[in-house]
């Protein structure tokens, strides 16, 4: 192991008696780029002085490689931001890619690099303003998905700081490139996304909410409030499966009062790009409150929260709704007519807002749980995101 320091240190040496006087060396990794089983060595230092100072000139990214028992130079790129590299596994069968990850004031990207065994040499394959690659199950078929989430401004009507929207781009490895879709990245908000599987899933990828972002006084941990989602799709329909946790269960009102008891109110915004500034329900916004009711003398119930809405107009007459009572709370299923040019849009502005009511004595819920946590039911601007598989749909690489 001594030795092998010992190595890397005189490597360094010789490399770095190639770079110019006026650098200052930020950081250097060492590690098999191409599967050649031999150790590249890469640099990354700032010109003329550390980043954020007035005497800075820009940083540079350099991979050398050895021939014939001399480092050479074999990739080189210039930024005008702080910067750090790793090395990324993106895919089991290539080599790791480097990755680069730079930073400005205005925010940052990612920038990846490849060695392309038939053209021996290194390339770059993707650059990202914002974002990431990111390798995840997301849809919970036993395989990974490639995809990126990065963020542009979108100057609203009305307001004076601009807002940041989210695109997501799913991405195949062929023929030695990265092939991206779709066409035109799905627009969504710059929140959490929640990405819901086909319904022919057999062990669905749930969304477990146990903890909210500001807790309550009323708050006595996960047994008195918490939920777990899943949700799927299929041609026209959204199905939702609601298990809540909730020590005791109040409601006493049905229709419009239920309100004052425990009920679950569910938000879907059918047209996120059209109205993505919009802060208040319009006519494409499904607003929903669904009653458990108390398992006793009270029947469950739902009512419309939004008037304004075309596709809620008849909602209670086109959505199913079963709840369970089970040990420690109750569980509901949902199922949600909803057009086919709607849900493959794919992205759906999405939030679930849990009122809990332990308490005889008071009119409404003492607290709430939430996804996202700083949901406002009348502010679609601040809800999640849904993105609806189609039924046996995957992106993989």
């Amino acid at each position: 192991m001594l030795l092998i320091f010992l190595f890397f240190i005189a490597s360094l040496t010789d490399i770095t008696a190639l770079l110019p006087d006026n650098i200052v060396l930020t950081q250097t990794i060492k590690g098999d780029c191409t599967g050649d089983e031999k150790e590249e060595i890469i640099l990354v230092y700032d010109i003329n002085s550390r980043f954020g100072t007035d005497e800075y000139r820009g940083t540079c990214v350099s991979i050398y490689e050895q021939f014939e028992g001399e480092f050479q130079e074999v990739y080189k790129t210039r930024l005008s931001a702080d910067t750090k590299i790793r090395f990324a596994k993106i895919l089991d069968e290539l080599p790791p890619f480097v990755e680069i990850q730079w930073f400005h004031a205005a925010g940052g990207g990612n920038t990846y690099i490849a060695y392309d065994k038939e053209l021996k040499r290194f390339r770059e394959i993707l650059n990202f303003e914002s974002g990431g690659l990111n390798k995840e199950d997301i849809n919970s078929d036993g395989k990974e998905e490639i995809f990126s989430f990065t963020f542009e401004p979108v100057q609203c009507n009305g307001e004076i700081n601009e807002i940041y929207a989210s695109f997501l781009t799913f991405f195949r490895w062929k023929k030695n490139s990265f092939e991206s879709f779709p066409e035109s990245p799905y627009m969504m908000r710059p929140g959490t996304t929640y990405f819901a599987t086909s319904k022919a899933i057999s062990t669905p990828k749930l969304l477990v909410v146990s903890q909210p972002r500001y807790p309550s006084l009323e708050f006595r941990g996960v047994e008195d409030c918490s939920f777990t989602l899943f949700a799927a799709r299929d041609a026209n329909k959204l199905f939702l499966l609601l298990v809540i946790k909730d020590d005791i269960i109040i409601q006493q009102g049905e229709g419009k009062d239920l309100i004052h008891g425990d009920h679950i109110v569910l938000l879907i915004d059918s047209d996120i790009a059209n109205d993505f500034c919009k802060r208040t329900l319009d006519d494409d916004d499904i607003a929903l409150a669904l009653s458990p009711g108390n398992f006793h003398d009270v029947s469950p119930d739902i009512i419309n929260l939004n008037p304004l809405s075309v596709i809620s107009k008849n909602i209670v007459q086109n959505a199913d709704f079963l709840f369970e009572k089970q040990t420690g709370g109750y569980k509901v299923r949902i199922t949600i007519e909803i057009d086919r040019e709607i849900l493959d849009r794919r992205t759906l502005g999405f939030g679930i807002i849990i009122y809990d009511r332990d308490r005889e004595n008071v009119h409404y819920p003492e607290f709430r749980m939430s996804w996202p946590s700083t949901i406002n039911k009348k502010d679609p601007t601040t809800w999640g995101n849904l993105y609806l598989f189609s039924p046996n749909e995957g992106y993989h690489h």
